[in-house]
C-alpha cells in the first residue's frame, strides 16, 4: 500500500496508483482526488427577493413586466396585442422600498387588499360625482409631482355615494404608477388587532399552536405597515365602535403617518363635527383626531346619485 492511496472512504475502499495522479491534485488532508475524476458539484444559487407577482428579482434599476387585460391609461411603451398590453409590473416598479412594503401587503393580504368587487375599479369606470373625481384627481397629480402641503384625502358623504369607489380608484392609479399601497377598512383593522391581543394573551398562557403564533404577530405586522406604507385607504371612519382603544390607536397611526409625510385616504359618512360627537367615548384624543384630520387632509365632498340602487353598479 505505500505506492497507493485511498479514496473515499465513506463510499468504501477505492485503491489507485499514486502515479495517476498529476498536478492539480487537491489535497484534502486523509483524502486526495483530482479535479478531473471528482463530478463537479452544482454552483451554490444564492435566492435573492423576488417580485411576488412577476418574480423579477428586487432592484431599483429595473423591474418586472405584466400582461394587462384591464382597461387602464395607455401610454407609450404599451404593447397591445392578442387582447391585452405589457405594462410595467405595479408591485415592483418603484423603488425597493416600496417593493418590500409591496411584499409585505402581500404577504398578509394579497393584491393591496383590494376588495375582490373592486379589483377593476378606475377614474375611468367611476360613474358618480364629476366634480369629486377631478378633485382627487388634481390631487394626485400635485402628490406625485411633489406639489402638494397636505398628505391626506377626506372623502366625506352619504352610504352610496362612491366614496370608497373613488378612494379606489386613486389607490389603483398610485399602485399603477410604481407605488406601495393598501385598502384597509376601519372595521377590519380593529378587528385583527384584537384577535392579535388575544393570541398574544394565549401565547403567554403556553398556548404555542402555530395559529396562535401567526394570529400573535399578525397585528404587529399590520400596524408596522399601517404606519409605515406609502398610500393607505382607511374605509368607513366613523362606524368602528368609537371605544377608547380604537380611538387611541387611530390617533397613532394619523400621528405616524403625518409624521413621515405618508398618504392617506379617508372614507366617511360623517364631517368631523359628527365624528367629535360619535367619538365621545375619547374625548381628549377624539378633538386631537379631528383638529389633525383639519391639518392633514383635503375634505372632498361626494354627492350625487347613490351608486348602489343603479343598474350599473359598479
Amino acid at each position: 500500500m505505500d505506492d497507493m492511496i485511498v479514496l473515499g472512504r465513506e463510499r468504501g475502499s477505492r485503491e489507485l496508483p499514486v502515479g495517476d495522479w498529476e498536478e492539480g491534485a487537491i489535497d484534502l488532508g486523509w483524502e486526495r482526488t483530482k479535479r478531473r475524476d471528482v463530478p463537479a458539484m452544482p454552483p451554490v444559487i444564492v435566492q435573492g427577493e423576488t417580485c411576488p407577482t412577476c418574480k423579477f428579482p428586487l432592484a431599483d434599476t429595473a423591474h418586472g413586466w405584466v400582461k394587462e387585460y384591464r382597461e387602464h391609461e395607455h401610454n407609450e411603451r404599451c404593447d397591445r396585442k392578442f387582447g391585452y398590453c405589457c405594462v410595467p409590473c405595479p408591485m415592483c416598479s418603484g423603488g425597493v422600498t416600496a417593493k418590500r412594503q409591496a411584499q409585505m401587503i402581500n404577504d398578509l393580504f394579497g393584491d393591496a387588499h383590494i376588495p375582490f368587487y373592486a379589483r377593476d375599479w378606475t377614474f375611468t369606470s367611476f360613474p358618480g360625482d364629476k366634480a369629486a373625481k377631478r378633485a382627487v384627481q388634481g390631487f394626485l397629480t400635485q402628490a406625485l409631482d411633489g406639489y402638494t402641503v397636505k398628505r391626506g384625502l377626506y372623502l366625506t358623504g352619504d352610504v352610496g355615494k362612491g366614496k370608497t369607489s373613488l378612494a379606489i380608484s386613486a389607490l389603483q392609479f398610485v399602485i399603477r404608477k410604481g407605488h406601495a399601497g393598501m385598502f384597509m377598512t376601519l372595521v377590519e383593522l380593529f378587528d385583527i388587532l384584537r384577535e392579535s391581543i388575544g393570541a398574544s394573551q394565549r401565547l403567554h398562557r403556553g398556548d404555542t399552536d402555530a395559529v396562535t403564533r401567526f394570529e400573535a404577530s399578525k397585528g404587529a405586522r399590520l400596524m408596522r405597515l399601517v404606519h409605515e406604507v406609502e398610500w393607505l385607504v382607511l374605509d368607513d371612519l366613523g362606524v368602528e365602535a368609537g371605544s377608547k382603544y380604537e380611538i387611541r390607536e387611530l390617533y397613532r397611526i394619523l400621528e405616524a403617518r403625518r409624521s413621515q409625510g405618508l398618504y392617506t385616504f379617508f372614507t366617511s359618512n360623517k364631517d368631523r363635527l359628527d365624528l367629535l360627537r360619535y367619538w365621545h367615548a375619547g374625548a381628549d384624543d377624539a378633538r386631537r383626531i379631528v383638529d389633525r384630520l383639519g391639518e392633514y387632509c383635503l375634505s372632498v365632498p361626494v354627492s350625487g346619485d347613490n351608486q348602489r340602487r343603479k343598474d350599473s353598479v359598479r
